[in-house]
């Protein structure tokens, strides 16, 4: 059985890192499993990249930040695969007999997702977000979703509410009728998926993350702090994430939770600096950390990892910080709930409540009874060949089946309406990294022109090409 994951990227980010765990897993309990992804940042031969590094850059540097900028502060991340990526051919595509979607925002298009199927492989799909039944968004905005705006794009400024209308529609025409088997990470995240309109008639499982537990480990506290350079002494509290200014991860509830107590400090991880003066309590800040034998010996070094997230679905950090032992003061958000027992192994309160939050924080600090009751860890159930198995298993209850899809006659059209619009946005900034992706864009000829001949050339044609930038 050869199994093939599609991800925008292999190592970096959270969910790619999940979905190169689940490979791991695979591959240590002897199947037969490869990646192709996007983009490739590790050096692993069972990994290929189908991108020289254009399509990122149009995604990343041009189209996702054009989407950011009209968009309030603080929203859902949006994205599309606003360009198809064409890899049905593909010799590894080819040779598969299960395809394994994960985060493939930013790389394939309906059309790429629909062409996949109508191959007649069994397709599966892990759910890192919301995208995958969304107009774009990766989150709906709530953790408890009150309607399905979110879905269709209606929550979205009107600058860029026809786009993503547009994306849904297409999702919903061509995707929503597919036998896809979605692998939901948490049960809050499968709930979500069952009550989407996409998502609705999909099978859906529930199988968690897994990590590395031979590095996620317990060690001893006293010399992770002497290796780190870390206070042997008082109380330490950790907070990352891949941005500390993503609103979603909870961070200015953490400023404005913590006791103001002699020997607390408040260690920090991740992308962005942070304004010293809104923290009562001095701050260590790591930066971004890639290794993860340095990343597991932080939470070990650790009193508690917080974990105010206002919406997610299963949380890596969380996982990792009970394999090594330590316990997550957080809120009772989305996949939370299935990782940290109340009182067990961590402490929760309501979603937003940061009086509840400042109230937990200061009992931890305080009451040594507290602390000493939160060590009941099953370090065990995140392991590699648990998750590993578990999915194996799924795939062999599909395995020498064939889909009862046919190739689509008319695919998706792609939505080219608004990369002028993208390409101006882009050439209005003047940095250096816009300046390298516009000679790169010259060298490879994937001039604006191109696009607006693509645009120009009708419905039957751009049906029938890949585009490629």
């Amino acid at each position: 059985m050869n199994i093939l994951h599609l991800s925008t990227h292999d190592t970096r980010g959270g969910a790619a890192r999940s979905a190169w765990r689940l490979h791991q897993g695979l591959l240590s309990i002897g199947s037969n499993s490869r990646m192709l992804v996007r983009t490739k940042h590790s050096d692993s031969s069972t990994v290929l990249n189908t991108d020289d590094g254009t399509l990122a850059s149009w995604h990343e540097q041009i189209a996702t930040s054009w989407f950011q900028s009209l968009i309030p502060e603080g929203s859902s991340w949006f994205t599309t695969g606003s360009t198809n990526a064409g890899i049905t051919d593909h010799p590894w595509v080819r040779e598969a007999d299960i395809l394994h979607l994960h985060w493939v925002a930013e790389w394939l298009s309906v059309a790429d997702i629909a062409s996949l199927a109508a191959l007649g492989k069994p397709i599966y799909w892990t759910f890192h977000d919301l995208w995958a039944v969304s107009c774009g968004n990766h989150y709906a905005g709530s953790n408890t979703p009150l309607n399905d705006h979110w879905q269709s794009g209606e929550n979205l400024p009107t600058t860029i509410r026809d786009i993503a209308r547009r994306e849904y529609e297409r999702k919903l025409q061509f995707l929503a009728p597919l036998p896809i088997q979605v692998i939901a990470p948490s049960h809050w995240c499968a709930d979500i998926c069952r009550q989407s309109q996409i998502g609705q008639h999909w099978e859906v499982s529930v199988v968690p993350y897994s990590i590395d537990t031979s590095v996620f480990r317990p060690e001893s506290r006293s010399i992770a702090r002497k290796v780190l350079g870390l206070p042997l002494d008082g109380t330490l509290l950790l907070f990352g994430a891949a941005s500390l200014s993503d609103p979603r991860k909870g961070f200015q509830h953490i400023c404005e939770a913590l006791p103001k107590e002699e020997g607390v400090e408040l260690v920090l991880f991740g992308a962005d600096q942070v304004d010293q003066t809104i923290v009562n309590v001095p701050i260590k800040h790591f930066g971004q950390i890639s290794d993860e034998r340095q990343m597991a010996r932080l939470f070990a070094a650790a009193d508690a990892y917080l974990c105010p997230t206002l919406e997610d679905n299963l949380p890596n950090t969380v996982i990792e910080s009970l394999c090594c032992g330590t316990p997550v003061i957080g809120y009772a958000t989305g996949g939370m709930v299935d990782m940290v027992i109340h009182g067990r192994n961590g402490l929760l309160a309501p979603t937003g409540s940061i009086e509840c939050l400042r109230k937990l924080l200061s009992d931890f600090v305080s009451d040594p009874a507290t602390r000493r009751a939160l060590q009941q860890f099953d370090e065990k159930r995140y392991d590699f060949e648990i998750q590993a198995r578990s999915v194996e298993k799924l795939y062999r209850e599909r395995f020498g089946s064939q889909s009862s899809v046919t190739q689509c006659a008319d695919l998706p059209e792609l939505d080219c309406s608004w990369f002028q619009s993208a390409a101006v946005y882009a050439a209005s900034r003047s940095n250096a990294q816009v300046s390298a992706l516009r000679a790169k864009l010259e060298k490879s000829q994937l001039k604006l022109a191109q696009v607006k001949k693509a645009v120009e050339s009708g419905p039957e044609k751009r049906k029938k090409r890949w585009w490629r930038f």
